[in-house]
């Protein structure tokens, strides 16, 4: 049987007001961010990275 999937995984996350009408002048801030990574990289790398960096703060 053929693998139906990708050798990637994605995350996307956005943080802000994405509002064009109603812009909040102390925070007029959008950000969108998207991540792509191949998986064996994610799990033997950024995976690791990620709790190492949690733990030490």
């Amino acid at each position: 049987m053929k693998n139906v999937f990708s050798e990637y995984i994605f995350f996307a996350d956005e943080s802000g007001d994405h509002g064009i009408s109603s812009i909040n002048p102390e925070n007029p801030v959008f950000v969108l961010v998207f991540y792509i990574f191949g998986k064996s990289n994610y799990i033997s790398i950024v995976k690791q990275a990620v709790a190492k960096f949690k733990m030490d703060f």
